[in-house]
Formats: C-alpha cells, structure tokens, sequence
C-alpha cells in the first residue's frame, strides 16, 4: 500500500512538474560597419523612447557610432558618429556621468593609456573629456565607488597588477586619478558590483587563472579581497556578473580559452563563494553573457566561441548549472555577445559583433513571453506601499478585486496568496531590519526566478 501511493505521488509529481520550454533565437539579421565593431550597448542615446545600438568602432577609425532605433527591432541604415581621440580601444561602458538624464559613454585606450568619456547631449552629440591611466588598459567598470551617487570609472591592464578608480563629481567634471590599488595579477577583465550586500560596490577582476573580488570599506578602500580559481592558462576576458540562483546573492561567471570552459562561482552571501562549477564551451570562449531566454524565470547563458564562430545558449537550472541547448553560427572574428531586448518585445535577444566582418548579427528571440513585474505592488499602482497590503486583504477577506498579476502580490515568494503576503508587506514597510520583497524586488521590472504555480496575467507598471 505504501508502495502504491508513493508510486501515484512520484508519477503526479512528473505529470504536474514544469516542462522546461526551448529558447527559440532566430536569424541572423546583419547590420554592416565601416570597421571593427569591438563592443555593442544597447540603451535609448537619442531620448525618442526607443532603444538604439551604441557601437564601439575600433581599428583604422576609432568612432561611437548610434544606429538610432526606428522601432521593431529596426535601425537607421547610416549611424551617427563621433571621432574618438584614441589609439586602440577595446571596451565602452555606459552610465550617466553628469547626472544630466542623457546617456554618456566611457572607453579606455589600450596603447595612449588614456580614458575618453563622452557626454551626451540626448540628441546624438558628445563633449570628450579625456583622462590618463594605465597602458594596456583592458579592463573597465562603473559604479559608484565613493558613495555619493554618481557612476565612478574603475579601469585596470594586463600590464599592471592594479587598479585604478577616476571619480565623478557631476557635470562632467573628474577628478584625478588616485593611487591605484593593488590586485594579485594583471588583470583582462573588470566589473562593479555590491558583491557581499553591504550597500558598497566592490570591484570584480579577472586574472591569467583567477577571479579576484576586491570588497570596498566604504570609505573607497578596499583592503580585503578573496582570490577564486577556476580558468587557467590565458587572461579572463569573458568575465559575467549576475545573480543566477535567484537567492538575491551576485554570482560570477568567467571564460577560460586555454581550458575551453566557462567557471562558474555561487555566491553564498557575505562576499563567500562555493567552488567553481565547469561549464564546457566551443574553442576560445571569449564573452558571456547572462538573461532569461525561456521565460521560465531562470537565468540562462550565451557564450561566443571565438575560434568556432559560434554562439552556444545554454539553459539554467537555478543552482549554478547550465545545459547547452542552441548552437550558434556566427561569422568569422567574433569578439562579443550581448544580451538585450533590442526589438522591444519583452523577450531578450541577442547581438553579437564580429570584428574581422566588420557586421554585427543579430538574433531574435522568438520564444515565450518574459513578463516583468514588481514584487509587493499587488494594486499595480506603481508603488509599494501600504495600499498594497490593504489591497492584498480586501481580496482575500472582503471579496476585493484579485491581482491582475498574482507574482506581484506573491511579496514572499512562497507561491501562495494569502495573509502572510501582507503582514510580509507591513513589515518591510515599518519594521526596521525587515527582509525586503525577494527579487525582482519592488523597485525593478523583471521576471519570476522562482518555479511556482502563479500566474503573471498582466502588469501594466511593466508593460
């Protein structure tokens, strides 16, 4: 009898139990460049509302070129461009530097030891400050290093064991340069990110063999540091921060082209990090990145592998593990691939740039609907707030109105409505060292990381 009912119970379970859906990427389309694209951004440079390319064009001409968006995953056959006073660049990232509300730009110099930021005026036209730093600068981040709300520009080389930090003071002013911190080895990679949740960002590098995350003091320091080996034999160019597990924890993913892998890192909380997990790859992985493919509210993966020409999609199970599942043709020379929403449809696609083409390709996805929303905004109001709580318990006691997207007034994440979503509310509102709503959060827009049986109707704060 026992026997029985656990065999019913095994066979509901797999018939009730979620099938993983397919990521379904389809192309590519091609957008040709005047020279080697070396990096893709894709975000709103022009204010219209509609997202353009930022692309790094790097070789005989050094430009920043804006394919303006036309909407639909359309761009303007002739970008705008803007000369950059530099040698050999490789990296841009982008940030409000000025606190203007237009998006700008930062590249490092690989051969002038220079920084370039461009400041942009929301309308395709951009002021250059220019900064020294380090020769051989490959590595580049921005975050807010000081803790006075303006995006700093942390840059690192291959050539230095060290790092160093140009802080933003507003309105397009920087200051110098500081004495650099020292790192365990010269460095091919570098992010920003609050990696032990303590409200400091920290600076993620990646080593020939290693990972090294450096932890800010909150006065700009950074005197402790762990040291995570995994990729061996060439500098990690291929470097990736996001929270995989949906635990709310930063992990870390980093490329290995000698070993043909890609390292993965759990972070445990409190800046510790289980041992690498080795995830095989093509030949040369050079760049990853990171996004929900499938829309089943687990992080995925991408990898371009530069000597296969190919891109490999994996599928992730939540705990730090990936399954390849798509494989990629891409053309020849490919540097790196980028995750984004290029065609405003609510599914992440992917874009790649290949240097020796001089093409970006781009891949649409056309899989299932990723659904944003904020966790704890039950009313779909915007806000989180008390209305919310009240909201959740008219619903459930008062015959009220239901969510129109029950993750959203799931505020504890346990896959249930009920009355502990909103003493869960109260307390994350007016208790002091309360919990706050698990990710997405109650500020961002994103999907459900965790596998439940609700459902995400709509929501039109995300829309």
């Amino acid at each position: 009898m026992i026997r029985s009912l656990f065999l019913t119970a095994s066979i509901l379970a797999c018939l009730v139990a979620p099938i993983a859906a397919q990521p379904v990427l389809t192309g590519p389309e091609t957008i040709p460049c005047s020279d080697d694209p070396a990096e893709v951004i894709v975000t709103d440079v022009d204010n219209d509302g509609i997202a353009d390319l930022a692309v790094l064009i790097s070789n005989a001409d050094t430009e920043l070129q804006v394919f303006s968006g036309l909407g639909g995953g359309a761009f303007s056959a002739v970008p705008s461009a803007t000369v950059l006073p530099m040698t050999a660049t490789w990296t841009m990232r982008s940030a409000d530097f000025d606190a203007d509300g237009n998006v700008d730009f930062v590249f490092s110099d690989a051969l002038a030891s220079s920084l370039v930021i461009a400041l942009g005026d929301g309308a395709l036209n951009f002021d250059l400050v220019v900064r020294s730093t380090f020769a051989f600068a490959f590595g580049l981040g921005v975050g807010d290093i000081d803790g006075d709300g303006l995006p700093d520009v942390v840059t690192g080389s291959v050539g230095s064991d060290s790092f160093s930090v140009v802080y933003s003071e507003g309105a397009g002013d920087f200051a110098f340069i500081i004495p650099s911190f020292p790192t365990s080895d010269g460095i091919g990679s570098l992010d920003v990110e609050d990696m032990d949740g303590d409200g400091d960002n920290d600076v993620i590098v990646g080593h020939p063999d290693s990972v090294e995350v450096l932890f800010n003091d909150g006065a700009g320091s950074f005197p402790t540091s762990v040291l995570l080996t995994g990729p061996s034999g060439a500098a990690v160019y291929g470097l990736e921060v996001a929270d995989i597990t949906g635990d709310g924890v930063l992990d870390i993913l980093a490329t290995s082209s000698s070993d043909f892998g890609v390292s993965v890192f759990v972070g445990l909380g409190s800046g510790d990090y289980a041992a690498a997990i080795e995830i095989p790859t093509g030949a040369n992985p050079h760049s990853v990145d990171t996004a929900d493919f499938d829309a089943d509210g687990i992080v995925d993966l991408a990898c371009v592998n530069q000597d296969d020409s190919t891109v490999w999609v994996y599928q992730g199970d939540g705990a730090g593990n990936f399954t390849q599942q798509l494989t990629l043709s891409i053309l020849p020379g490919a540097w790196t691939v980028t995750a984004a929403d290029y065609d405003e449809d609510s599914r992440v696609d992917l874009i790649v740039n290949s240097l020796n083409a001089e093409t970006i390709s781009m891949f649409h996805n056309e899989g299932p609907l990723v659904l944003g929303f904020r966790r704890g905004d039950a009313n779909a109001d915007t806000s989180f707030d008390i209305s919310d709580a009240i909201f959740t318990l008219s619903n459930l006691f008062a015959s009220g109105p239901g969510p129109s997207c029950d993750d959203s007034a799931d505020v504890n994440d346990d896959g249930a409505l009920d009355i502990s979503d909103a003493i869960f509310t109260l307390a994350a509102l007016f208790s002091a060292g309360s919990t706050p709503p698990p990710p997405p959060g109650a500020l961002d827009c994103g999907p459900d990381p965790t596998a439940d049986t609700l459902e995400c109707a709509s929501y039109g704060p995300c829309g």
